[in-house]
């Protein structure tokens, strides 16, 4: 019996309808491997950026706590409770500074032999349960206030006083792990201290701190624990795959950086997701794509909405990952920011101690020149020996006097864009006088000048900085083995040249690239602001001078500053 020819057009529907599931089962296989890729590398960048910024909150508490404390009303109030036992002063420096206003910190605690005496809130009943680390030379302590567990900041005074500062776990927890680093599909923050004694973690609506011993196995996160503890003890950074334990059979992934691995080396981080949640729509059109194939010609139209179901969900799969992607960048950005502004902050404090150091070095000189010179006057003139002594130290008071003079100069805002004809010279014997003292025994400083002294077009005083910053980068390049420190000045019918060489280590082509970045360094952090010779590129550039930069490692390397000579009619500095 043949088969009815009506059958044929059903028959190569159907043949189509399973060719066409296949081809989508594949893709939709493929697409998944990609997300299942994606999402754990997305997954370990969120956790990157939270790492960063815990560490940049811890850093902030740990440095305010001890900018309150260094404060000299602080440091009279203590010694007022010392002296007298009244602690008014030292309740209202606690209760007025920078740290106490930070929403996260719940209250200031002065301690004694590590018992609270004195708090902000009033409270005396924090109790200190376990020592988690130590971070900038200040301790770092979980403690208990009734059922509440709180991070306290400890630090001493330089008279041996000890204070505190509670930190609320939940409020730093908001700050964090706020709605915009998550990711939308049941995802969150998990976080375990490196003693592996508490941790945090979002609970329905709420933020959960507990201690790791009261975790049970209904908790919701008792199945994520295990594997950051693994993490953590392997040192090493992972991402696991585990069933969730909220009861549903689903599969969560979670990026795990180790404490000791992280940059704020308190908390090992945990950032996961329900990857079944994820791929919940991938599955659901494989099924109804599966059940259209036995309906038929007519459920071909179904098809077809569902495979442009399928790419709605990738294209949204796709815009969640860049949104992800854009946001890391954000919380990089304010970073970077923050950064920024620290060294901003510490370059203003450096001019302001410079200003007030050279005011006093000046209030010191001017007695002892004006005592010389009465002195001087006054000797009889068959004492030459005594008027040689005398003379010696007037000359050297009054160089010093003039070093204090330019260091005062260089700490002044640049009030004046004015430029005046200036002796190469002179600008080059003045930078050496100013950084003869900060090169020691082991390096060498020496003049190179030519016989005829040119004249430059420029700011005195951004000269000289210019050139200080040349020679400070130089004696960093060798306060390890010393060496010698040339400043040059040589010149044409056209230009001068000012130069600054040294016999240090030198620079790879890769850092030479990078110089003039601002904020780049190869210093180890606190050393180095990376901004000086970004500093003399925007100075060079003012005054329309080219740089030129001969280096190699091992071999030194020797600036040379390009300007053009200035012509006799212009007018010199009075």
């Amino acid at each position: 019996m043949k088969p009815s020819r009506s059958l044929l057009p059903c028959a190569l529907a159907l043949i189509l309808m399973l060719l066409s599931i296949l081809a989508v089962a594949f893709d939709i296989s493929t697409l998944r491997k990609r997300d299942f890729s994606s999402i754990d590398s997305q997954l370990t960048a969120l956790a990157g950026s939270v790492d960063n910024t815990i560490s940049s909150y811890l850093q902030q508490y740990t440095r305010t706590l001890q900018y309150v404390l260094e404060r000299n009303g602080f440091l009279q109030a203590e010694q007022e409770y010392l002296d007298t036992g009244s602690t008014n002063g030292l309740f209202i420096r606690m209760t007025n500074n920078l740290l106490i206003q930070d929403e996260s910190v719940i209250c200031m605690l002065a301690l004694d032999e590590g018992r609270p005496y004195l708090s902000t809130d009033g409270l005396l009943d924090y109790v200190p349960i376990a020592h988690l680390t130590e971070l900038y030379d200040v301790n770092i302590l979980l403690c208990r206030q009734g059922d509440t567990l709180s991070l306290m900041f400890c630090e001493e005074t330089s008279s041996g006083a000890e204070y505190a500062a509670i930190i609320d776990l939940r409020s730093l927890y908001r700050q964090i792990a706020t709605e915009d680093t998550l990711i939308n599909m049941e995802s969150h923050i998990v976080l375990l201290d490196a003693s592996r004694t508490f941790c945090l973690h979002p609970e329905d609506d709420t933020i959960t701190v507990c201690m790791t011993n009261e975790i049970t196995s209904k908790h919701p996160i008792c199945s994520g624990l295990p594997h950051m503890a693994r993490a953590q003890q392997a040192g090493e950074i992972r991402v696991a795959s585990y069933p969730m334990a909220s009861g549903k059979s689903d599969t969560a992934h979670m990026a795990i950086i180790p404490a000791q691995l992280s940059k704020n080396g308190l908390f090992t981080i945990g950032t996961s997701v329900n990857f079944d949640e994820l791929c919940k729509p991938l599955y659901r059109a494989v099924l109804r794509m599966a059940c259209a194939g036995g309906i038929g010609i007519a459920n071909l139209l179904l098809l077809i909405y569902q495979l442009l179901t399928l790419m709605s969900t990738e294209e949204k799969s796709r815009r969640e990952i860049r949104a992800l992607t854009e946001k890391n960048q954000i919380i990089e950005a304010v970073n970077r920011s923050q950064q920024t502004l620290l060294h901003h902050q510490r370059l203003q404090t450096i001019g302001e101690l410079t200003s007030g150091v050279a005011h006093e070095f000046g209030n010191l000189l001017t007695p002892i020149m004006g005592y010389s010179l009465m002195a001087l006057e006054r000797l009889p003139e068959d004492d030459s020996g005594l008027y040689d002594d005398l003379l010696r130290i007037y000359e050297s008071s009054k160089s010093a006097q003039e070093i204090t003079r330019r260091l005062l100069e260089l700490s002044r805002a640049d009030t004046s864009s004015a430029h005046v004809r200036l002796s190469s010279h002179i600008l080059l014997k003045h930078a050496a006088q100013m950084i003869s003292p900060s090169c020691g025994e082991h390096i060498t400083l020496t003049l190179q000048l030519d016989d005829k002294d040119a004249s430059i077009l420029g700011d005195e005083t951004q000269l000289i900085q210019m050139l200080l910053n040349l020679c400070i980068n130089a004696l960093h390049a060798m306060e390890d083995h010393g060496g010698t420190l040339t400043l040059c000045a040589s010149g044409d019918a056209q230009s001068v040249t000012l130069s600054v060489e040294d016999t240090g280590c030198g620079m790879t082509q890769q850092t030479l690239d990078k110089i003039y970045e601002p904020f780049y360094t190869t210093r180890e952090s606190g050393k180095g602001t990376g901004l000086g010779l970004y500093i003399v590129r925007h100075i060079a550039d003012a005054h329309e001078a080219t740089i030129r930069v001969r280096t190699a490692p091992g071999e030194g390397t020797r600036f040379d500053i390009r300007f053009l000579r200035a012509q006799e009619d212009f007018p010199s500095p009075n």
